[in-house]
């Protein structure tokens, strides 16, 4: 993971003194650590890539901060489904690991609709906290990429 940072460090430095604007790229940091942690493991490659690319945005860092953002997916998915619970007043679904595996093995059908329900659950409290992750990642982004394009100018 140090590694990976250090890299994309160099990336985002070498971007900038390529002439590239800090706030697309503060936006294209932002959206791609939000978009890393939608709560359904498999998609934010995808998609983000889909949206990368018709943005025109540098897929590398995207994906590279995709990458760094998976620990917190992880996290995040059972805070998420709990959100999207407590918005719709729904019953909390067990999460139990022990729980889990006896409703697979007793009622596969009716495993896979309630778990298709927390997936949109998941889903509907990733959208809430979306926009305000989004939001302070971007400032912050942008803030940093300003000040790092005003110290390597410099020392081009």
């Amino acid at each position: 993971m140090k590694h990976a940072v250090a890299k994309l460090r160099i990336l985002i430095v070498s971007l900038l003194r390529q002439g590239t604007s800090p706030t697309p790229l503060a936006a294209c940091i932002a959206l791609s650590a939000v978009i890393g942690v939608f709560p359904i493991i498999g998609v934010p490659t995808p998609l983000l890539t889909v949206i990368v690319l018709a943005r025109r945005w540098n897929l590398p860092v995207a994906q590279a901060v995709n990458y760094l953002a998976t620990p917190f997916q992880w996290l995040l998915i059972v805070p998420c489904i709990r959100i999207g619970e407590w918005l719709l007043r729904a019953a909390p679904i067990p999460l139990s690991p022990a729980e889990i595996v006896a409703r697979l093995r007793a009622a596969p059908g009716d495993f896979f609709r309630d778990f298709s329900t927390a997936a949109a659950h998941a889903v509907l409290g990733w959208l809430v906290i979306g926009a305000p992750l989004f939001l302070i990642l971007f400032s912050l982004s942008r803030a940093i990429l300003r000040r790092a394009t005003r110290r390597h100018s410099t020392n081009i």
